[in-house]
């Protein structure tokens, strides 16, 4: 159910823009092409986190520029496809060996920060804005769910 926790991420971080049920159609309508047209068994088309963030990032953009989001959105999806369809035209998919695992594990150790801040700070809102015992709890909690999390 990763998909209602992204979604959720997305309603929160574009201001109801894109929510749980657009999360969840996108993801069904994906899911439907990529099982009619990809010719690959392993293609992932759920939104991750680096989506969610990806997501985050474009909203912020657009409300500095002062433009619609979601017109935004679409237009950099269609770039994005045209892209792709010159790639794999011009076959520039094996240049991809020279890249190397150094950019993966630098994208994977911004997508971790971003997540390890998102952890950090609804703790320190509940630092400033609750009584002691209210941040306790939710640092309790907080730290309790990670170490949960990290033996699973």
């Amino acid at each position: 159910m990763p998909i209602i926790a992204l979604g959720a991420i997305n309603d929160e971080n574009t201001n109801k823009l894109i929510g749980i049920s657009e999360t969840v159609l996108s993801q069904a309508i994906a899911g439907t092409m990529a099982s009619l047209f990809a010719g690959q068994p392993l293609g992932v088309v759920m939104t991750t986190g680096p989506t969610a963030v990806f997501i985050e990032v474009l909203y912020s953009w657009s409300n500095s520029l002062k433009i619609d989001f979601l017109p935004f959105y679409a237009w950099t999806g269609i770039w994005s496809a045209l892209m792709l369809l010159v790639i794999v035209a011009f076959d520039l998919i094996a240049y991809v060996k020279y890249v190397g695992q150094f950019t993966e594990e630098i994208f994977s150790g911004l997508v971790a920060c971003i997540f390890i801040s998102y952890f950090i700070s609804p703790l320190v809102e509940s630092a400033e804005n609750d009584p002691t015992v209210t941040f306790l709890l939710n640092l309790v909690l907080a730290f309790g769910t990670f170490a949960f999390s990290s033996v699973l």
